[in-house]
């Protein structure tokens, strides 16, 4: 179940890591812009934006591990090996 925690949020965790890191070397690179005040925002849109890329995947292999399920379930009732 971990395992399968930590694949759904690594690619938000890993983009959000790239936009702090892009965003702290833009503020260095300028310190007279205030790049946080435009950060915290992107930077949350873009976590979420990536949540829900990774998280639309799920129904359709719910659907494939339901319908498997009930395949192997009817195998078993009907007294198939």
């Amino acid at each position: 179940m971990f395992a399968s925690a930590l694949a759904l949020a690594l690619p938000a965790i890993v983009s959000m890591l790239l936009a702090n890191i892009s965003f702290g070397v833009m503020n260095r690179a300028a310190p007279s812009l205030n790049v946080y005040a435009l950060g915290f925002p992107m930077t949350m849109l873009l976590g979420l934006f990536s949540i829900l890329i990774t998280v639309s995947g799920i129904p359709s292999r719910y659907t494939a591990l339901v319908h498997e399920t009930l395949s192997y379930l009817n195998l078993f009732m009907v007294g198939g090996a």
